[in-house]
């Protein structure tokens, strides 16, 4: 379950967890997928000696979050909002009394994540330093080949419908496991990282706890293409990394942000799948968060 709920200046609650270093002045804000909600950390034995706050905010009808009031309807840019008022504002998760003073952030952006987390990066370039966009799925207009997406990713609302109509018409789609999130049951990085499968598996549950209003939330905001031409007014230090085995995200849907935000670092990783995530968690905290240091090579083998 989420650590806390954070009341918005609207009232509405959003849900946060936090992991890594809880007197860390460096913050980094992580956007999961699509489906997925909660403390979901890829490697804690790395973010636990890193010298960051690693947090996650659940989006509305996810884990503890609120749903949006009648007649809100989802956006990307609305969620983005919703994590720039939690940087500006909200108590550090260790000092129920201070008020956090991180100055600027680092952003990732897994999956479906990085709509948000790029979108977050150029709707408020006065907050976010450094992007990492991971296996990153861009927009439905971008002709991705979605045969071997995960079910979440490609499913898709229809125009008009509100948060409860398609949440109702996606409720027996089977999306809450992981093949629907697009992580291949044999992904390699199963086997170098301890616990990883328990972990994906609680964030799924975690993003079920409502049923089927989370998703149905990402799938309406998807529709919304305002934040599209932004992404080439990004500032931001920005790594896209890729797993070179990925059936769910290919090399053109990362090229997508590649070739719009100005000196992005494109990787892809060989032998990595949609995992990547974990698998490179070191290479990608080193970006997010350069002036910390990680695991001795020694303990990380």
């Amino acid at each position: 379950m989420a650590d806390r709920i954070f009341a918005l200046s609207s009232g509405r609650g959003v849900a946060f967890s936090a992991s890594g270093d809880a007197l860390a002045r460096r913050l980094v804000v992580f956007c999961l997928p699509t489906g997925m909600a909660g403390a979901f950390d890829p490697d804690p034995l790395i973010t636990d000696t890193w010298g960051v706050r690693l947090i996650t905010l659940d989006r509305p009808g996810y884990g503890s979050s609120a749903v949006l009031p009648l007649g809100e309807a989802p956006s990307i840019d609305g969620r983005t909002d919703d994590v720039a008022e939690y940087i500006q504002t909200a108590e550090t998760v260790a000092d129920e009394v201070s008020k956090a003073d991180f100055g600027k952030i680092g952003v990732i952006g897994w999956g479906a994540g990085a709509e948000f987390a790029a979108a977050l990066a150029a709707r408020h370039p006065e907050l976010v330093d450094r992007l990492a966009l991971v296996a990153p799925r861009a927009p439905h207009h971008a002709g991705r080949d979605e045969r071997h997406s995960g079910l979440v990713e490609a499913l898709r609302a229809r125009p008009g419908h509100s948060v409860e109509a398609v949440a109702t018409e996606i409720a027996d789609t089977g999306w809450a496991d992981l093949s629907s999130v697009g992580i291949a049951d044999d992904d390699p990085a199963y086997d170098t990282n301890a616990g990883l499968r328990h972990r994906l598996e609680r964030s799924v549950a975690e993003a079920a706890t409502q049923g089927s209003l989370g998703v149905a939330g990402d799938l309406i905001a998807f529709r919304d293409s305002s934040w599209h031409s932004g992404v080439g007014d990004v500032t931001a230090d920005t790594l896209i990394v890729t797993g070179a085995t990925d059936d769910s995200v290919d090399e053109k849907q990362a090229r997508w942000y590649g070739s719009r935000i100005a000196g992005a670092e494109m990787v892809s990783v060989p032998e990595a799948g949609h995992l990547v995530i974990a698998t490179e968690w070191d290479r990608i905290l080193r970006h997010v968060a350069p002036k910390h240091g990680g695991l001795p090579p020694e303990i990380r083998q």
